[in-house]
């Protein structure tokens, strides 16, 4: 029997596959917590995003592609990552301003490098044709939906045992919150709705099953983010598209909810003693009184950016919220780096939302990376800091790397 022989261009490509399923199942983490130590998980995954990077860096190897050419916007973000670094490194260790985002200050270093900068750059390295996107979404369709099973029969057992969740807001785990268990079911959605557009058949329509186990997964969570981020996916989808079959299809889905959702609450309210569809509708209250306390987050935000408008002041709350981040994006971009640093953020994502726009429309086979870019977008506009949401940074470097590709075959 002949031994396996390995040669370096497939380790390192082995390497690439393995990484970005860990970037996009990045919160599937969390679900091992409870057997070993997360900070040994999250340990192994920093390892396997340096050694990838190295890989595809540092080390030649026989049939080595060359790099991607240097494109204007791979320059912008590096401005901006300067601009926002320098500004993390003052505060947080020369200022040491106060903060409640770690335990530790070193966290803020390593996640910045290792969760955003890297995460981009390997992105923009990979040669996307050399991935088998296909076998990367059954990946990872068998990953989050483990974990949703598992969280789903943790709440069941406690709802058994006559215990509610805070609010009839369901965490995923211990680690992982709310916001997070949302973000998780959607991104499973995502993936199901990605692999069924891969395929011909008529088994393919078999999807919807776990597409609604996913939406079932987000009303536990009840957190309204994610449903914010479906339902711009879902419009982005059918403007880009437009096509009659999908914007029926999508007229369709609203009908069918609207129709039901007196008997979406009754089974959430009776079942899982959730008021789901009160918080649902509050979506579209627009009032700062259902912004669960972020309108103080803002305010203190703005203040900031507008004390320091041009450089900005820093990454974090300094007022009576010191310590925190500000729950936004873009306030986050202002308060770090001012006009300046926001006018290279904002044109980054512009180009890049420009880029998720070729993507739907052409059909490209990795639409899901158009999908999860939306998706992670929304988010950061209502939770979450940039230097810890990795999906969001692989999703931006993959749709840009991915355009460029497909814009260069025609």
């Amino acid at each position: 029997m002949k031994a396996l022989k390995l040669t370096y261009s497939q380790i390192t490509a082995f390497l690439c596959f393995a990484t970005v399923l860990a970037l996009a199942g990045f919160d599937a983490r969390t679900f091992l917590g409870n057997t070993i130590p997360i900070g040994w998980i999250t340990s192994g995954i920093l390892a396997l995003i340096i050694f990838c990077f190295l890989s595809l860096y540092t080390l030649p190897y026989k049939g080595q592609r060359p790099l991607n050419r240097i494109r204007t916007l791979d320059i912008l973000v590096v401005l901006f990552i300067v601009l926002y670094g320098l500004k993390l490194i003052y505060n947080i260790y020369v200022e040491q301003i106060e903060q409640t985002t770690f335990n530790n200050r070193i966290t803020f270093a390593v996640y910045f490098l290792l969760l955003c900068i890297l995460p981009y750059m390997i992105c923009r390295r990979i040669h996307w044709e050399d991935i088998d996107i296909k076998k990367l979404l059954w990946f990872l369709f068998f990953v989050l939906l483990a974990g949703l099973v598992i969280s789903y029969r943790q709440i069941s057992q406690m709802l058994l045992m006559g215990e509610n969740a805070y609010e009839s807001r369901f965490n995923a785990n211990d680690l992982l919150d709310t916001i997070g268990y949302g973000h998780m079911a959607l991104s499973f959605i995502l993936v199901c709705f990605s692999l069924s557009c891969m395929y011909k058949e008529a088994w393919r329509y078999a999807f919807i099953i776990p597409i609604l186990f996913g939406i079932l997964s987000m009303g536990l969570a009840n957190s309204r983010s994610p449903f914010v981020a479906l339902m711009a996916i879902l419009s982005i989808y059918a403007i880009v598209k437009l096509n009659v079959k999908i914007l029926l299809s999508v007229i369709l889905i609203c009908v069918l909810f609207i129709l039901n959702i007196n008997s979406i609450n009754l089974l959430f309210k009776e079942h899982f003693h959730s008021a789901f569809i009160e918080r649902f509708l509050t979506i579209f209250e627009f009032s700062m009184q259902n912004s669960s306390g972020r309108d103080a987050f803002y305010k203190e935000g703005m203040d900031l950016f507008l004390q320091h408008p041009i450089f900005g002041r820093a990454i974090l709350l300094m007022g009576e919220l010191k310590g925190g981040y500000v729950h936004n994006l873009f306030l986050e971009v202002l308060m770090s780096t001012g006009m300046i640093g926001c006018l290279f953020f904002l044109t980054i994502n512009i180009k890049i939302i420009q880029s998720v726009f070729y993507l739907i429309k052409h059909n490209s086979q990795y639409l899901f990376f158009a999908l999860i870019f939306i998706q992670f977008f929304i988010m950061l506009q209502f939770s979450r800091t940039l230097i810890v949401v990795p999906q969001y940074w692989m999703a931006l470097s993959s749709v840009f790397t991915i355009y460029i590709w497909e814009k260069n075959k025609l």
